[in-house]
């Protein structure tokens, strides 16, 4: 799989949603997150009437059974399946579904799915399980490492507030004398100005 350099989470998401519906050949593609009983939709593609921020019940979805899974989730064919009775076949006569749970930090984030209104022609195969696994991986960490980043910038804003507020004198320096780092009180003490 390609990721084109440069682009946002969010174009690489939508990107992804567009690869899934052409390589699984579906017509609907979501990346949602759950939240106890809901379902927030964050991305969509192939659907005028869904947008991002739209939330579900999470019991009327088929990824309700999709987050409980390690294993990609679909079926071909809901009306000759025992997913006929499942209630979002009753309320959207999704008859494909292919999906996987998106974990971040060992913790589930919610679903990358895909879905049509007609039966899939044929049986989804390893290499369809592999590749919207390795999508969903792609996601959960990209995830990761977006909420890894907030932590340290909010981490080093912290530090800066402290240490810049402080009315003591705050310097770090090398063994051989050489200042690597003074506080505005330091300044404001030697009459100076700091250099970064």
């Amino acid at each position: 799989m390609v990721v084109v350099q440069g682009l946002t989470f969010e174009q690489r998401v939508q990107r992804f949603l567009e690869l899934g519906c052409e390589c699984f050949n579906l017509e609907l593609g979501i990346f949602a997150q759950v939240e106890e009983s809901d379902y927030t939709v964050v991305a969509v593609h192939g659907s005028d009437e869904l947008r991002p921020g739209t939330v579900f019940d999470l019991s009327q979805t088929y990824c309700a059974v999709t987050i409980h899974s390690a294993e990609p989730v679909g079926f071909e064919f809901a009306q000759e399946s025992e997913w006929v009775t499942h209630p979002c076949y009753q309320a959207f006569r999704l008859e494909a579904y292919l999906a996987m749970r998106v974990m971040v930090n060992g913790k589930l984030y919610g679903t990358l799915n895909f879905s049509s209104l007609t039966p899939h022609p044929r049986e989804f195969t390893k290499v369809d399980q592999g590749l919207i696994e390795m999508m969903s991986q792609w996601i959960g960490t990209a995830l990761e490492r977006h909420q890894s980043e907030a932590a340290l910038h909010q981490s080093q804003a912290r530090y800066r507030a402290v240490v810049e507020d402080q009315t003591e004198l705050i310097c770090r320096f090398l063994s051989d004398g050489t200042i690597l780092f003074v506080n505005e009180a330091f300044c404001r003490f030697l009459e100076g100005r700091k250099q970064n």
